[in-house]
């Protein structure tokens, strides 16, 4: 079931699933009557759910998210005149709560989406340039450490050879004053 139809589109009210009672045949006489009262608080229910919709994302839309209270079971059953067993009902509980829950979720998100601080576009410019430019920073020193790096491998490089020399000079070196 959702939420989204306007007054005009509110004329389709029964809802086969919902609506139905289970026929008793011993009070029989009186079963037409209970089903078009159940129908017609369901009706009601259901109104009432798209009026707080409606009320719901009219103050969010002015900037003043309401509280959690406005969706409470004893607040949602005072606006239509029954108490919340009415509501709460077995027959009924599960499309009421979804219902309600849809609600309790748009309420949330306005509350997270107010909470969540708006900058100014133009300081999202200027924080998005200054990030380049810390970025491009970034990007030479990493760039001048890589030549040092280069400049440092071909010193150990030159150095290794030179050592390698060395070493067979001492080696030479010492094999001939072995033989000595």
């Amino acid at each position: 079931m959702n939420l989204e139809y306007s007054d005009d589109s509110f004329t389709t009210d029964w809802i086969e699933q919902h609506d139905r009672l289970p026929v008793d045949e011993r009070s029989f006489f009186y079963h037409e009557r209970n089903q078009r009262d159940w129908w017609e608080q369901n009706k009601r229910i259901r109104k009432m759910f798209v009026d707080v919709n409606l009320e719901l994302k009219k103050l969010i839309r002015a900037n003043n998210v309401p509280s959690v209270r406005m969706l409470s079971w004893s607040q949602l059953a005072h606006s239509i005149g029954c108490d919340r067993a009415t509501l709460k009902h077995v027959r009924r509980y599960y499309w009421v709560n979804e219902l309600r829950n849809q609600l309790l979720a748009l309420l949330n998100d306005a509350k997270q989406q107010k909470s969540s601080p708006k900058e100014d576009i133009s300081v999202e410019l200027s924080e998005v340039e200054g990030l380049k430019v810390s970025l491009q920073n970034q990007r030479n020193q990493t760039a001048i450490w890589y030549d040092k790096c280069i400049v440092q491998e071909e010193q150990i490089s030159f150095l290794e050879r030179v050592l390698a020399k060395r070493e067979a000079k001492i080696q030479e070196l010492v094999t001939r004053n072995r033989q000595f």
